[in-house]
């Protein structure tokens, strides 16, 4: 049941490198995004028809594949206000006059 579904998709996340899916899932940055609505509709299909495509082997390939871009993304939108938050930094001459450091994104 959704229990196995769970384990399919964390067995599949921990394998691209995405450890503590559940932590992860939970954190408010994720509440409303689409990832996280595939996430619930394939653990908890609320349908017989979205059990039955749950059920289909390629859909935890689908709903894995877009977590991944989903942290792909959020990851460079961060990476993105690091490198922001030091361009004023730079020396006329094209050298950094302090070295980089990075922000938490709710510190942007």
């Amino acid at each position: 049941g959704s229990e196995a579904r769970r384990l399919r998709l964390h067995a599949a996340l921990s394998a691209l490198g995405i450890e503590q899916p559940d932590q992860l899932l939970a954190s408010d940055e994720w509440r409303g995004s689409a990832a996280l609505r595939m996430y619930s509709s394939f653990v908890l299909p609320r349908s017989e028809g979205a059990l039955a495509a749950a059920e289909q082997p390629q859909r935890a390939a689908v709903i894995v594949r877009a977590l991944a871009v989903s942290c792909c993304e959020r990851a460079m939108r961060w990476l993105g206000r690091w490198v922001e938050a030091d361009l004023p930094s730079a020396a006329p001459n094209g050298h950094r006059s302090t070295p980089m450091r990075p922000t938490r994104p709710d510190d942007a």
